[in-house]
Formats: C-alpha cells, structure tokens, sequence
C-alpha cells in the first residue's frame, strides 16, 4: 500500500542493527549452553563487538561490511588476544553450529538493510517514558491518554535538552515497584 501511494514511494525502509544483533546474541547464547559447544561462551561478546565494528565501519557501504564480516576481506582492526584453551576447530561440530548462527541468510539480508546511521534508541527511550506516564495495561478515555501524551512528551523534551546543554547527570538508582514486577530505574 505505501508503495502504491505517489508520496510515500522513495521512502526506504531500513532496519535498526540492535534488533539484528540481538538474533544473533540471543542464538549465540543458545547454542554456548550446549555440551559440544562450551567455547563459543568465551567468544560470543568478541563477536558481537565484531559486529558492531564492522557495521559502524562499513555501514554507508553495507555490501563490502558484509565482505568484511563474511572473512572475504580481512579486518583492520587489532589482532584478538590469543587464547589456545577457546580455539574453535574447523572441522568441529561447534564451528559448524557457529557459521551456522552468524552466517544465517535472515541475518546477512538483514545486514544489507540495516540503517547507516544511528541506532533507533531515541525513538525506543520515547516509547518507553510514553509507557511509563501512559501504560498500556490501563485502560483510559482519550482526553486522558492524551494529556499524558503531552506530559511524556514534555518530559522526553526537557531530558534531550539537558542532554544538549550537557546539564544532564545520574544522581544514583533507584527501585520501583510496578504490580508484581521489580523496575531499576536512575534518577536525573
């Protein structure tokens, strides 16, 4: 439908590469809790930085990051720390499980795809002080739901201007209880 529309045709939809890393982590971490697969414990962060390097790198130019991860290109950056008690053989089952994760199809299409830019969090943090001045679990007249709208708003506003002018700082944590589930939340 958005592509049918005259105005709305140019626009190109692009993923935010934390949500493709987190497949990543989440399957690396599932497959590190496997007996023939202990080493991949000691690598997964290694590689998730990996990642994050090769996309902050290469990311205007996603097709030769993707070369980059793939091991087509080599890497620029400094070597790894060596580590002979984590080495991961070729020929073993926890390579093959490995390649399996990093070289999955959804993930590199998704790598071609993810945005050059910055990360979405500004539109996430957004989100979550929407939830917190108007949850969805309440139930609420529009009136209400829309002052608390302009109050999130107001709110998310005055801590990007803090942010800006630098004024902004972390007085310490503290705990909140939401109806049956604990929040660790920072003052500012």
């Amino acid at each position: 439908m958005m592509r049918e529309d005259p105005q709305l045709r140019d626009i190109k939809h692009l993923l935010d590469f934390w949500h493709l890393i987190k497949g990543i982590n989440h399957d690396l971490r599932k497959i590190s809790k496997l007996a023939c697969c202990s080493n991949i414990k000691h690598w997964r962060r290694q590689i998730v930085n990996h990642a994050y390097y090769v996309h902050s790198k290469f990311g205007k130019s996603r097709q030769r990051g993707l070369m980059y991860w793939m091991g087509i290109k080599k890497c620029m950056h400094s070597r790894l720390r060596p580590s002979n008690s984590h080495i991961i053989k070729r020929d073993s089952v926890e390579y093959q499980e490995l390649k399996a994760v990093i070289m999955k199809p959804t993930f590199l299409a998704g790598f071609l795809r993810a945005s050059p830019k910055k990360n979405t969090s500004p539109n996430e943090n957004f989100n979550s002080i929407i939830n917190m001045y108007a949850p969805k679990s309440k139930a609420s007249s529009r009136r209400w739901y829309g002052e608390r709208i302009k109050l999130a708003t107001m709110h998310f506003n005055h801590l990007a201007l803090l942010n800006l002018l630098n004024l902004r700082e972390e007085k310490g944590s503290c705990s909140v209880d939401v109806i049956g589930r604990e929040s660790k939340a920072v003052k500012r």
